[in-house]
């Protein structure tokens, strides 16, 4: 299965989310609101049962742009049409406000993580072989 890299932020953002949300612990920092402390308690009870919030900024490393938040969204329907996730709302409504892995989706996420935690040493001892293209190819300049 190829999956482009929207594809790939989204599954390891999720896996990622989900495990840092429902690890959370138990008390939190001194002077939050009550509010965000419900707040904060709904997420990581969320998150144990799969349910990850759209973080989309987290994921890419900004704020999105409306045309990425557009692009973003398609990718999300591929990958549930591909059965690696789910879309829910958990606020009612038809918006996607939360993510959560399929079983399927589960597997390939830990895949991905696993590969982006490779450690640079195994990268620098690759041999990298070169390429020869056929006479005449237009890419050599002729």
């Amino acid at each position: 299965m190829h999956l482009n890299d929207k594809q790939r932020r989204i599954l390891v953002g999720v896996l990622r989310d989900r495990q840092r949300l429902a690890n959370t612990p138990a008390p939190f920092p001194e002077g939050m609101s009550r509010r965000a402390v419900g707040s904060e308690r709904l997420k990581a009870r969320m998150a144990r049962d799969g349910l990850v919030p759209m973080n989309l900024g987290g994921w890419i490393g900004h704020l999105p742009t409306a045309s990425e938040t557009v692009m973003y969204c398609r990718e999300y329907q591929r990958l549930e049409g591909l059965g690696l996730i789910e879309r829910h709302n958990s606020y009612g409504g038809h918006r996607t406000s939360h993510l959560r892995l399929t079983e399927a989706g589960e597997q390939v996420a830990q895949v991905l993580l696993a590969e982006e935690d490779l450690p640079d040493e195994h990268w620098r001892n690759m041999r990298l072989l070169p390429i020869e293209l056929p006479p005449g190819d237009p890419s050599q300049g002729a």
